[in-house]
């Protein structure tokens, strides 16, 4: 942006006085603000043209464009604004200090044709006030101030070096030079320090070093050379300075290091790495893909009709006249990366790159608020407890002029009692109350009506919070095809490993199509990437759906465990009840698939004694699907889908793949066959009881005799279940290490030859073959 010729005159605390300056030529930025007291002759004929006094006024800092020091930056967002400085502005008394009332601080740069009144002694900048935003409508001033990327006054104090560095003796300043040269040797020199006064060092500490670190350097050297009466001044004075810096390294420490999958020791690695922004869709309640490689379901609520938007455009008003946002809810089915972008948020604020209109932003993970939930406490020490190291926090947050944000990531962990109505309501940060009336205060706006909240939460979570406070609802419906190309080949560092790895994902239009689920992606980007990085045959056939989707299976019931139950991941245990709930589950996704249902309701769990609880809300499988009626063919259940929770599975290949692992174990486990068979055909299995040919014989009839090809992707499931690449990942969980290999599977494999010979059907034949070949192992 090109540099305004209007130079910006800036208080003490902060605030702005713009001149016209078009002829004057620009002085540094760091030695224009440090000057001494008695240089006002060539201030006073910069100034001319902007106020008269009868005595030279003295400014205290011009602040000018420049990339390597703290600047206030006017958009054109802002120019066409009035200003948002309440009550009283600026103004200049009779001793010539421009100085500012520290609750009307104000947020942006004067403007040509704003009027200068005087006030008997007082020279007063005219302005507008704002008015006061209610919780239904919201000021939108506020929110185009913080787009324009300026930012508070308290945050560009450089200046204040000057005047505390200024009372420290020759002695101490060269002693404050030598501490900086050891602490920040590779950007301090000793030779670049060695005859600098206190402009040049204060220059030097802006210019390679970040305002808050800065700060926090320059009080560790006072304390050590024993000035603490300066350290304290400074830490006062640039409290908001510290905190936010604070705030920013904690947030990078944690949050900017991801692991995929289970933490361990060199597996980590940086979320801009592996981060590939979604499609966020407006209005939300799009349901579970339904895109299939062989089934055709037509999803109406397409993203086309809806629209989509940006990560980094959360919180901008819908219109640039329209209300602004407050609190921003993003859904999603599990698996769908929400956790991912709320950290992409924070992470981006942290590094300066999106949402700067905010001074704080933290991230506070639902699924450790069991942590507060024991007894009442305030908000102070709640914060603590996700920002631990960072001291009066609580201080700056209560401000009214604090742009804070909160986000609330994955509220489903949580098990909130969002009462909204009966809910004690808290005002004060000091109050003590429960951590469910401190969300729904935050939420509701009586506590910390200046901030804004960020939600994640699946569907079920989400529809505790009501609508009116819900001002924008989007959902994540995980990657699109040209976002998965880029997953893939952006997750590995050698980019000739991931264009392999893509090209073996497409070769499986399964697979492909799962992907879009973002911790599907990763696990299948794990499995290609150890085959082709050790298994030297592992690139001559296309990968095996089954062996995918059975470690699928296990990691989310470990999750499960980790997230719910709270156990050690290396303590991971399957009891007989979890087995008895993956078996009822895929029963019950059985007698669906035969009915050509993809709806469910809690009628349809309780007929199975699942739990409704763990099975929609925990185990990560099943997602509840609002609006998705369009699935169900009768009208009469269609009309009740309407009026209670209606619930899918992840996508139709889970509902399938846990119908054929129910079918497949029942028989390896407990030699019970599901399928019905002829008279004949049952005697001459008993007699052949190791068999599989009395499993896969009438799965096969049953999946031809389907017009449709409902059952093709069971079967392809079923031929998968028996390699032994996927009963090892079963064994210590359903089978026992020492268990028998499958028999008879000639016998099955002559069949299947047979009914593609007899069989018409090119569809049904191709996906016979298909079988053949999951049932090959990987060499």
């Amino acid at each position: 942006m090109a540099e305004s010729p209007v130079a910006s005159y800036v208080s003490d605390d902060g605030s702005q006085m713009n001149g016209n300056n078009s002829g004057a030529e620009r002085p540094p930025s760091s030695y224009g603000s440090m000057r001494s007291d008695d240089y006002n002759d060539h201030e006073n004929n910069v100034a001319t043209g902007v106020v008269t006094v009868d005595q030279p006024v003295s400014y205290t800092r011009v602040y000018v464009q420049r990339s390597s020091s703290p600047e206030t930056i006017l958009t054109e967002q802002t120019s066409g604004q009035q200003s948002s400085i309440q009550n009283h502005g600026v103004f200049i008394r009779s001793d010539k200090t421009l100085v500012a009332s520290r609750k009307e601080v104000p947020q942006e740069t004067l403007r040509e044709g704003e009027e200068y009144m005087e006030l008997d002694d007082e020279l007063r900048v005219h302005v507008v006030e704002r008015p006061v935003e209610t919780e239904e409508e919201h000021s939108p001033a506020g929110d185009l101030e913080l787009l324009s990327g300026s930012k508070h006054p308290e945050l560009c104090l450089g200046y204040i070096f000057r005047d505390v560095l200024s009372k420290m003796d020759p002695t101490e300043l060269l002693w404050f030079k030598r501490e900086l040269t050891v602490r920040r040797e590779q950007d301090f020199k000793k030779e670049d320090l060695q005859d600098s006064d206190v402009l040049d060092v204060v220059d030097r500490l802006l210019e390679r070093c970040e305002l808050g670190k800065a700060v926090q350097v320059s009080c560790r050297i006072m304390f050590l050379i024993d000035r603490r009466d300066l350290c304290k001044e400074l830490e006062k004075k640039c409290m908001r300075v510290l905190i936010q810096y604070e705030v920013k390294e904690y947030v990078k420490r944690r949050f900017e290091i991801v692991f995929e999958g289970v933490p361990r020791p060199g597996r980590q690695t940086a979320i801009n790495n592996i981060y590939v922004e979604q499609d966020l869709l407006k209005g939300g309640t799009y349901g579970v893909n339904t895109e299939h490689e062989i089934r055709q379901v037509t999803q109406p609520n397409s993203s086309t009709t809806r629209g989509s938007i940006r990560l980094s455009d959360l919180f901008k008003p819908h219109l640039p006249d329209g209300p602004s946002i407050r609190n921003v809810l993003i859904t999603g089915i599990p698996l769908a990366g929400l956790s991912l972008c709320a950290r992409k948020v924070v992470v981006d604020w942290a590094n300066e790159t999106a949402f700067q209109e905010f001074q704080l932003v933290f991230l506070l993970p639902c699924e450790e608020l069991h942590l507060t939930r024991e007894e009442n406490i305030s908000f102070s020490d709640f914060m603590s407890v996700f920002c631990s190291g960072t001291k009066d926090i609580d201080k700056l947050i209560s401000q009214p002029d604090c742009r804070c944000l909160f986000i609330l990531d994955a509220l489903e962990l949580a098990r909130p009692n969002f009462d909204f109505t009966n809910n004690q309501v808290v005002t004060d940060v000091t109050d003590l109350a429960p951590t469910d009336a401190l969300l729904t205060s935050l939420i509701l706006g009586h506590l910390l009506p200046g901030a804004k909240v960020l939600m994640t939460s699946h569907y079920g979570a989400a529809s505790l919070i009501p609508d009116h406070l819900v001002h924008r609802h989007l959902e994540s419906q995980g990657f699109t095809d040209e976002q998965k190309d880029e997953f893939f080949t952006k997750r590995f560092s050698v980019p000739e490993l991931g264009m392999q790895v893509l090209a073996h994902v497409k070769s499986s239009r399964t697979l492909y199509i799962m992907s879009h689920l973002p911790l599907f992606a990763w696990m299948v980007a794990c499995i290609f990437e150890r085959g082709l990085q050790h298994r030297p045959g592992f690139a001559e056939r296309p990968p095996h759906e089954s062996v995918v989707y059975v470690q699928f299976v296990i990691v989310q019931v470990n999750r499960w465990m980790e997230r719910y139950r709270l156990v050690n991941r290396d303590s991971i245990r399957w009891t007989d009840t979890d087995k008895d709930m993956l078996m009822k589950l895929g029963k019950m996704a059985l007698s669906l698939l035969e009915a050509r249902r993809v709806i469910f309701h809690k009628e349809d769990l309780d007929e199975y004694e699942l739990n409704m609880k763990e099975v929609t809300e925990q185990l990560g499988l099943v997602a509840e699907v609002p609006n998705m009626g369009f699935l169900v063919k009768s009208k009469a259940v269609r009309q009740e889908s309407k009026e209670s929770q209606a619930f899918a599975f992840l996508h139709l290949t889970v509902q399938e793949f846990l119908a054929a692992f129910y079918v497949y174990l029942s028989f390896r486990v407990d030699g019970k066959t599901i399928f019905e068979q002829p008279f004949k055909k049952r005697v001459i299995a008993k007699f052949s009881k190791d068999s599989f040919l009395a499993l896969y014989r009438p799965a096969v009839d049953r999946a031809l005799a389907s017009p449709d090809g409902h059952l093709d992707m069971f079967l392809r499931f079923m031929f998968g279940m028996v390699m032994d690449s996927t009963e090892d990942h079963l064994r210590g969980f359903f089978l026992s290490h020492y268990m028998n290999p499958p028999r008879g599977m000639d016998e099955v494999v002559s069949y299947v030859r047979k009914r593609i010979a007899e069989n018409a059907l090119p569809d049904r034949c191709c996906n016979l073959q298909r079988c053949l070949d999951e049932m090959t192992e990987l060499p």
